[in-house]
């Protein structure tokens, strides 16, 4: 009987064959054990959260290098230096161009102070003063004799009209361009005697002191009622006196400086507008309109 282990037998065992209970023998050369595959296990949330991660990194940078970078300030404008005070001289060369009778380039001189001088209000003073001075400004002497001789003409005529200020403004270049001539130079000094005697009259009426501007004017006036030199400033201290205490509130007492203005210059269609306003609001301005027109009113330069 052959025996189940002998060498070169050919039977085969399966699983089916063996009976219940049978154990198998172990090989003699037992196969190798694999070797263990170390098997890593990943948090999912932990990958997320590191993704996330990089997405906002990644976003800011790209943020932070799209923004442009803040302008540097502009440049502080350094302060612009004053002008240079204009000195004493250009007030005292107006001063004298205007007393040779050269005022418009006395003006003109003055109107160049710039607003930052020093002297700029002493200028608008001496502007003011010009302007309402009593003698114009007078023309700069004509270079041609057949101007001199229109202007000798013109300053006879106003003497014969006792309109005094108007011969001096005439005679004067005259005198000046032919000291030879005898008779201007006679009528030159008759007009400046007239004005020299009308001078604190005018100081006072520049001074707005009309009240005794007129007392200054009647005395004159009733040496020589045809001045007209006289009439025309004593008609505008009337004129302004009543502008004055209109604006005042006194409108009863303006009514008779508008009054002694008319009966000076009845012609005057201004004078006798006002007169008759200050007659109707003797007592007083009691409305809007009223109130606009004497704030509107004004006096005479």
């Amino acid at each position: 009987m052959t025996s189940l282990f002998e060498p070169g037998s050919s039977s085969s065992f399966s699983d089916e064959q063996l009976a219940p209970g049978t154990l198998v023998p172990p090989s003699s050369h037992p196969a190798a054990p694999e070797p263990a595959k170390k098997v890593i296990r990943i948090d999912l949330r932990v990958v997320i959260a590191a993704l996330v991660a990089a997405v906002v990194l990644a976003g800011g940078g790209i943020f932070l290098s799209s923004r442009k970078k803040p302008a540097p300030p502009p440049p502080v404008p350094k302060a612009a230096s004053a002008p240079k005070a204009v000195g004493e001289d250009l007030i005292a060369k107006a001063q004298a161009l205007f007393n040779q009778g050269k005022a418009d380039e006395a003006l003109q001189i003055l109107v160049s102070i710039p607003d930052a001088d020093p002297r700029h209000r002493d200028a608008l003073a001496l502007i003011d003063k010009f302007k309402s001075s009593a003698v114009p400004g007078l023309p700069s002497a004509a270079s041609s004799a057949a101007s001199i001789d229109e202007m000798r003409v013109a300053g006879f005529a106003a003497i014969s009209a006792n309109r005094y200020i108007e011969a001096v403004k005439a005679l004067d270049p005259v005198v000046k361009a032919r000291p030879g001539d005898t008779e201007a130079a006679q009528a030159l000094t008759r007009a400046r005697e007239h004005l020299s005697a009308l001078a604190s009259a005018v100081r006072s009426y520049n001074e707005q002191d009309y009240e005794s501007a007129i007392k200054l004017l009647w005395d004159l006036r009733k040496k020589d009622m045809k001045n007209q030199d006289v009439e025309e400033f004593l008609f505008k201290s009337y004129f302004n006196e009543g502008i004055q205490d209109l604006q005042a509130g006194n409108a009863k007492k303006a009514a008779t400086s508008f009054q002694e203005a008319a009966a000076l210059r009845p012609s005057d269609a201004e004078a006798t507008r006002h007169l008759r306003f200050s007659k109707k609001y003797s007592q007083g301005t009691n409305d809007i309109l009223s109130r606009i027109y004497v704030k509107n009113a004004m006096p005479r330069p």
